[in-house]
């Protein structure tokens, strides 16, 4: 579990906001190469589509399921 927490800080100062951070983070935990969900999920900047409304951060993960 620590190692994956010092994976997110580090994903979060190479990416800026918490959606795709989160998103990377989860891809390198299950090893999986593909950056498109990471690509997607960073519109979900200041919320969905910057609407304040749900957190990127929050809502990404269950995006591959």
């Amino acid at each position: 579990m620590v190692r994956v927490n010092i994976k997110t800080v580090s994903n979060l100062f190479r990416m800026g906001h918490c959606a795709p951070t989160v998103m990377f983070t989860v891809q390198q935990s299950i090893g999986s190469k593909d950056d498109r969900l990471v690509k997607l999920t960073s519109g979900m900047l200041g919320g969905i589509v910057n609407l304040g409304s749900e957190c990127g951060g929050i809502t990404s993960p269950i995006m591959p399921i």
